[in-house]
């Protein structure tokens, strides 16, 4: 038993050690930490029907909430590897607009897809649609 919980232990250890994009190329690390903005009513609108696309094509939940600000996912339970996700539109005045995305899951050891790699591929998909 105490080896049991020795490898438990640092399991954590090791997964509580893991920094966000530690396995993508630096480039795309600093795309994953640069936030992303929408600067006028057409592109916020443009931006948001594209995170509402990918949210509902891509989670591995349905969406619970969705209005012109808010678009969340049913919570990831514990183990599961699945992403559940949060897409916030935080106003910043002036029509512009900052686009905060969230992604999860209920599995200490990690996420299946990586959910940075998936955040990544989000962000990229609501500024070019591609």
């Amino acid at each position: 038993m105490k080896k049991f919980s020795a490898i438990v232990g640092l399991a954590f250890v090791l997964v509580g050690c893991a920094t966000p994009g530690e396995n993508m190329s630096a480039a795309d690390t600093a795309e994953l930490n640069a936030p992303l903005y929408c600067n006028n009513e057409t592109q916020c609108k443009n931006v948001w029907e594209r995170a509402t696309y990918y949210v509902s094509t891509n989670s591995g939940y349905k969406i619970q909430n969705i209005n012109n600000n808010l678009i969340e996912t049913y919570n990831s339970p514990s183990p599961d590897t699945k992403l559940a996700w949060r897409i916030l539109k935080k106003p910043l005045g002036n029509g512009r607009y900052q686009i905060v995305t969230s992604a999860w899951c209920g599995n200490v050891f990690g996420c299946y897809p990586d959910n940075y790699e998936a955040i990544l591929a989000a962000k990229r998909y609501m500024k070019e649609g591609l």
